[in-house]
């Protein structure tokens, strides 16, 4: 799985190093698998840029004085903060973490107990480390032969849909569903100045 990992960051970041500026951008991944049945979420993020977002989100706590304990206890707290899974209209939470950190990254993997064993839809949010402006998070689900990758940056709001099927993941286009949100809330505001003149 590590070899995995490292592989998809680096073609990732090679796809990437041509569509952004030349300013290497905070890069994170995410891999979501099955292991013997239950599915996995295995993050790795690069220390130096972690430590900058987690020390700006916990403005008030002085990470001088933390434990190694209290320190992954934060980032795992934070992690679970920016993560959401929706999962056929269910909510799928994180489990606690199991989180290694060396050569300047760290690697946690998460359980992810209540994710269904067939589904349709999927959806997730995942802001981790927004406060950066350039941040990207590299995404990537794997289920027997079907792959979905993408990358989640301010570009698309850190978010992602798909539909699955029994040969492929399938993109909902997140511009699509905008376009739909924009169109009810225009039919709702015409109604509502539509009764106000009335």
């Amino acid at each position: 799985m590590k070899q995995v990992k490292s592989v998809f960051i680096i073609i990732a970041l090679a796809f990437l190093s041509g569509n952004t500026s030349a300013n290497t951008p905070n890069t994170s991944s995410v891999i979501f698998s099955q292991v013997e049945g239950l599915w996995m979420a295995d993050f790795t993020f690069s220390d130096e840029d972690s430590n900058d977002c987690l020390t700006e989100f916990y403005s008030s706590i002085d990470f001088n004085n933390l434990s190694i304990k209290e320190y992954n206890e934060l980032y795992i707290e934070y992690i679970k903060s920016k993560f959401h899974l929706n999962v056929d209209s269910q909510m799928v939470p994180l489990s606690s973490g199991e989180i290694k950190s060396e050569n300047h990254q760290t690697d946690i993997r998460f359980t992810l107990s209540d994710f269904p064993e067939n589904f349709n839809t999927l959806h997730l949010r995942l802001g981790l480390f927004e406060e950066s402006q350039e941040q990207n998070t590299l995404v990537k689900f794997i289920e027997g032969d079907k792959i979905f990758q993408t990358v989640l940056n301010r570009e698309n709001q850190f978010e992602l849909f798909f539909q699955n099927t029994d040969s492929t993941f399938t993109e909902i286009a997140t511009a699509k569903i905008q376009h739909n949100i924009d169109l009810y809330l225009g039919l709702g505001i015409a109604i509502m100045l539509y009764e106000l003149n009335l």
